[in-house]
């Protein structure tokens, strides 16, 4: 589940969110946990350890890209899901 990492670069609406949004977007996409429809279920704690962010500056960045339309946020049962939609999309056109 490749991601081309040159079109997120690309993307207008990555440009105006914050360094820390972008990063926390590029890590959820090559995270070697997502499933093949962009669904993620991280540790957060691990999370903020390997972003190097604090827990607060990670709910900020999270915030930006749903604000933007770029993360989609799930709670069920007390467990969190993010999922990636523009990249649920790429894929499945990839596989035309």
């Amino acid at each position: 589940m490749a991601v081309n990492i040159s079109k997120v670069f690309r993307d207008t609406k990555l440009r105006n969110v914050s360094k820390n949004a972008r990063l926390t977007y590029i890590y959820f996409c090559t995270h070697p946990d997502i499933n093949i429809v962009w669904v993620l279920q991280p540790t957060i704690k691990v999370c903020t350890i390997e972003l190097s962010l604090s827990i607060d500056e990670f709910r900020n960045s999270v915030k930006e890209l749903i604000d933007i339309n770029k993360l989609y946020f799930k709670e069920e049962n007390g467990i969190m899901y993010f999922i990636i939609p523009d990249h649920f999309s790429s894929r499945n056109n990839q596989s035309e």
